[in-house]
C-alpha cells in the first residue's frame, strides 16, 4: 500500500505539470477526475451492497477494473505528449530564474489549510457519523456511501466546476470561504460523530442538516481548491514554470492531506 500511495503521488504530479503546459482552465479535470474516481467508488460499492456477490467474484473483478483503468491512464499518459492539441502549447523555453512572489505564498497558504480541512473531515467523520433518521437507523452501511461520502465527492466535483466558471476575485473570496468551512468544522463533531464512545452532546439531530453541512463543506472546499491553483498559475507566460508551480501546488495538497489526516486523529479525543 505504501508502494502503491508513493507511485500515484508521482503520478499525480507528473500529470498535474504535463496539464499545466495547457491552457489554465484545464487544470480543473485533474481534480474534477480525482472526485469523479470517489463517486465511483461510492457507486461500486452500493452496487456490492445491494448485489451481495461471493467475496472471490467481487476480488475478480475489481482486479480487472483496476488493471484496466490503470493500463488507460498510462497510455493515455504517454500518448499526451504527441497530442497535436499539447504540442501546440508545448514550448521548451529556457527556464529563467523566477521568483516566487509574497502573495503567491498566501495563496499556498490558502490552499494547504483548505486541504487540510478537507482531509481533517473525510475519511475520518464521513466514516464514523451514525444515521439518527428512521430511515437510515438499520442501513448505516447506505447512509455511509450516499449521505457521507457520495454526497461529498459530487459536492466537490460541483465545487470544481463552478470555480472554473467563475470570474469571483481570487484572495478575499477564498480567505472568506475558508473561514466558512473552518466554521462548519465544529457542526459535524457536534453530530452523532462516534456515538459509542462520545461524551459530547449531540446538538444536530437531523441527519439531512448534516448531509446539508457535508454538502456546502464539500462545495466550498472544490470550489477553492480550483481557484487558488489557477490563481497560483495565472500570471506565469512560460509553460516550464508553469509545470514546476503547479507541482508544487501538488506537493503543497499533499503535505495538506498529511496534516488533515493528523488532526483527524485528535477529533475523537474532542468528542470523548
Amino acid at each position: 500500500m505504501v508502494i502503491h500511495s508513493i507511485f500515484t503521488g508521482l503520478y499525480l504530479t507528473t500529470t498535474c505539470g504535463m496539464v499545466a503546459r495547457l491552457p489554465i482552465r484545464h487544470t480543473g479535470a485533474v481534480f474534477m477526475g480525482m472526485g469523479l474516481s470517489g463517486v465511483m467508488a461510492s457507486l461500486l460499492e452500493l452496487l456490492q451492497i445491494i448485489l451481495s456477490p461471493s467475496t472471490r467474484v467481487l476480488i475478480i473483478y475489481y482486479l480487472i477494473f483496476i488493471l484496466a483503468t490503470y493500463l488507460i491512464a498510462f497510455d493515455l499518459h504517454f500518448a499526451l505528449p504527441l497530442n497535436a492539441y499539447y504540442q501546440h502549447y508545448h514550448r521548451t523555453l529556457p527556464l529563467s530564474h523566477h521568483s516566487v512572489p509574497t502573495v503567491q505564498y498566501r495563496l499556498f497558504m490558502i490552499l494547504y489549510v483548505s486541504t487540510s480541512l478537507t482531509y481533517a473531515v473525510c475519511p475520518a467523520i464521513l466514516q464514523g457519523t451514525s444515521p439518527l433518521s428512521p430511515i437510515f437507523y438499520s442501513q448505516t452501511e447506505q447512509f455511509t456511501l450516499l449521505v457521507c461520502y457520495l454526497n461529498f465527492y459530487l459536492s466537490t466535483c460541483l465545487g470544481i466546476l463552478a470555480s472554473t466558471f467563475s470570474h469571483l476575485p481570487c484572495f478575499w473570496v477564498a480567505v472568506l470561504l475558508t473561514l466558512t468551512r473552518l466554521v462548519l468544522l465544529p457542526l459535524f463533531l457536534i453530530s452523532n460523530y462516534l456515538p459509542d464512545t462520545r461524551v459530547l452532546v449531540v446538538v444536530v439531530q437531523w441527519d439531512w442538516t448534516f448531509a446539508l453541512t457535508v454538502t456546502i463543506f464539500a462545495f466550498l472546499g472544490g470550489f477553492v481548491l480550483q481557484l487558488m491553483i489557477v490563481s497560483i498559475l495565472r500570471g506565469i507566460r512560460n509553460t516550464g514554470l508553469r509545470s514546476v508551480m503547479s507541482m508544487r501546488c501538488i506537493v503543497v495538497i499533499l503535505l495538506g492531506r498529511l496534516t488533515g489526516l493528523g488532526l483527524s486523529y485528535l477529533l475523537p479525543v474532542i468528542v470523548g
